[in-house]
């Protein structure tokens, strides 16, 4: 008795479907993972979110310090030791697993290269040699939420204005907040970003008066707060698109995080609502 086995042309019948299902399905196993990644990033969000409550509950309502804006460190204190991630890590079972967005790959990946020994052009270090980024995080605070800024001995009437406008809107105690529900606390952030503020987000300067003024022709707003991919002069901070090249993660005062679409995102740009200003 004969047997009779595949020909040539049934095995490629064979491999071009198995191909083609292959296709069908890859984009939506990428789309998987992605979206596993986003849901991994807010629960990074929501771990943080409980140790900033419970710091606030602690230091009398009181936000974390921003490294940027600590105005009288103790001699041989570094900024990055006292930024946000680092003074709510006692608070935290473990706060350099979740520290860094699965998809904030320039973070991930070494480190941005630096080592302990070694500095960035601000003299600042960077990593501690043990693949754990003193005072780095994907995750920047709302730079609404902190002491006002002291207003500098003998500046020029320009530098008084832009002191005076940094303060704006700026809300220094969880208690003295409107509403929880409708503030941002943190934010996903840019590299770009981390590397030169540390631990906050300049997001009282997003919405200026001169951005607002040429926001018509130029979209000045969008383009300060999450950039220009066009134009190296405007890196941005904010990382609107992170996930699945649409949304970002917001971490809410009450706990709460959304996700927002970069589309959102730039309308609210666009009309001049200031999204990332507590409620006055």
């Amino acid at each position: 008795m004969s047997r009779r086995g595949f020909t040539l042309v049934e095995l490629l019948v064979v491999l071009a479907i198995i191909g083609v299902l292959v296709a069908l399905l890859l984009p939506a196993v990428q789309s998987a993972r992605a979206s596993a990644r986003r849901i991994k990033c807010a629960s990074n969000l929501r771990q943080l979110g409980l140790g900033v409550l419970q710091f606030v509950d602690v230091h009398d309502g009181h936000w974390p310090h921003l490294a940027g804006h600590v105005s009288h460190l103790p001699p041989g204190v570094n900024p990055q030791d006292v930024s946000w991630i680092e003074t709510i890590a006692p608070f935290m079972e473990n706060v350099d697993e979740i520290r860094v967005c699965p998809e904030h790959n320039d973070i991930l990946e070494g480190r941005l290269r630096f080592s302990r020994q070694s500095t960035d052009t601000s003299g600042r270090t960077i990593d501690d040699g043990d693949n754990r980024a003193i005072g780095l995080t994907s995750y920047l605070l709302n730079g609404y939420l902190r002491e006002p800024s002291q207003k500098p001995p003998g500046a020029p009437p320009p530098v008084i204005a832009a002191w005076q406008a940094s303060n704006e809107g700026v809300v220094d105690n969880f208690n003295k907040l409107l509403s929880t529900h409708d503030t941002i606390v943190a934010i996903e952030a840019t590299t770009w970003a981390v590397v030169a503020n540390y631990d906050h987000a300049h997001t009282f300067e997003w919405f200026s008066p001169a951005n607002l003024a040429r926001n018509d022709d130029e979209r000045a707003v969008w383009r300060r707060v999450a950039g220009d991919p066009e134009d190296a002069n405007f890196p941005g901070e904010l990382a609107a698109d992170r996930h699945q090249s649409t949304t970002a993660n917001y971490l809410y005062a009450d706990g709460s995080v959304r996700a927002i679409s970069a589309d959102q995102v730039a309308e609210w740009c666009d009309t001049g609502f200031n999204f990332v200003m507590p409620p006055q």
